[in-house]
């Protein structure tokens, strides 16, 4: 099992890459980063560049890349643009793969929401599977997955669960297009761990964190870390699992999570 730790919510004004705390993520015993891809795609190409040699110094890599989506880029509704979203993608999926990437998360609320009712449901996902062929072609070409992300009701209205993640991905039919958990947003929404192994053929990635809070997990009885990667252990799963939460001392909460993600590991795979 890999851990690692998002770097867009411990950026700053200053780094908006948050690669300033890439020392100190190593020295806590982390794996790999996972950067934001939007705002990978905000910059120019020299800012860009700077970023890559950035990673290639780095004593951990972008094995993931989180926010796919720039919001001002929708893949759904009226303000829906394919010529638009050609153009991004086959950027992003070049700047993803000079990154050595293996996967992209798409959460990317504002970009998937359906905004303008009355909408059809029905109509809005075959949008959204057309949007994702599309994505797919690019990627397809470098061999970087795509994971969707189930988001709490709260940020969009589009694809909340895990169970509603799975089953669009098994209808777009893609073999690099699965799904992922975020903890804090499968606490919110309050769901079974049952869907966990129900669905566990599309399972390819986790992100934890506080619920609410947003914070480094610390502690086992904050929430129930232990039964969530109890429950990954049943269902088989041994992929990468990353940190995404907010942090004022990223040095002392990355060491603490990474003793309490570790310790839950060992316990429940043998």
């Amino acid at each position: 099992m890999k851990l690692g730790i998002c770097t867009n919510m411990i950026a700053s004004t200053d780094d908006r890459f948050g690669v300033s705390h890439l020392n100190e993520i190593a020295e806590a015993g982390f794996e790999y980063i996972e950067l934001p891809m939007a705002t990978i795609m905000s910059v120019d190409e020299q800012e860009y560049q700077k970023l890559v040699k950035t990673i290639s110094d780095s004593p951990v890599k972008c094995e993931v890349v989180c926010s796919l989506m720039r919001p001002d880029i929708s893949v759904v509704g009226d303000e829906y643009d394919k010529n638009k979203l050609v153009e991004y993608i086959k950027v992003a999926a070049t700047r993803a793969n000079d990154l050595h990437v293996k996967s992209v998360v798409f959460g990317s609320p504002r970009s998937r929401s359906m905004r303008f009712p009355p909408y059809s449901l029905s109509d809005t996902l075959l949008q959204l599977a057309e949007s994702l062929h599309i994505i797919m072609n690019h990627m397809d070409q470098y061999g970087i997955s795509v994971l969707m992300e189930p988001l709490n009701r709260i940020e969009t209205n589009l694809i909340n669960t895990f169970e509603q993640s799975a089953s669009f991905c098994r209808k777009v039919g893609r073999k690099g297009f699965r799904s992922m958990i975020d903890f804090a947003h499968f606490k919110v929404n309050g769901e079974p761990y049952s869907s966990i192994i129900e669905n566990m053929d599309m399972l390819a990635h986790i992100h934890i964190a506080r619920p609410f809070e947003r914070k480094f997990p610390m502690d086992e009885r904050e929430e129930d870390y232990s039964g969530f990667i109890k429950k990954l252990s049943e269902a088989g799963y041994n992929e990468t699992i990353s940190i995404e939460a907010v942090s004022k001392d990223v040095k002392n909460d990355a060491k603490a999570a990474n003793i309490l993600l570790r310790k839950l590991i060992s316990r429940y795979y043998m």
